[in-house]
């Protein structure tokens, strides 16, 4: 670990931030890091490290959707 330094956060904003500093590593989301990629930051082993999350999706079937949540939920 460098310099015993170790941190936690949630949101993405703040993993970001905690990884922007260069003392930290973290996952975030490939659309959130994508304009950071661009400014210099790079993955460490994509191939190898990385994480899925699937979620999953509940509707009602008897509702109008806006375009939106149509958009949304959209299988792909």
């Amino acid at each position: 670990m460098y310099g015993g330094l170790s941190a936690s956060a949630t949101p993405v904003e703040a993993v970001a931030l905690l990884i922007e500093t260069g003392r930290f590593l973290g996952f975030l989301p490939q659309h959130y890091a994508a304009a950071m990629v661009v400014e210099g930051l790079r993955a460490l082993r994509p191939a190898s490290i990385h994480f899925d999350t699937p979620f999953h999706l509940i509707l009602r079937h008897n509702t109008v959707r806006s375009p939106l949540v149509k958009a949304f939920a959209h299988k792909r």
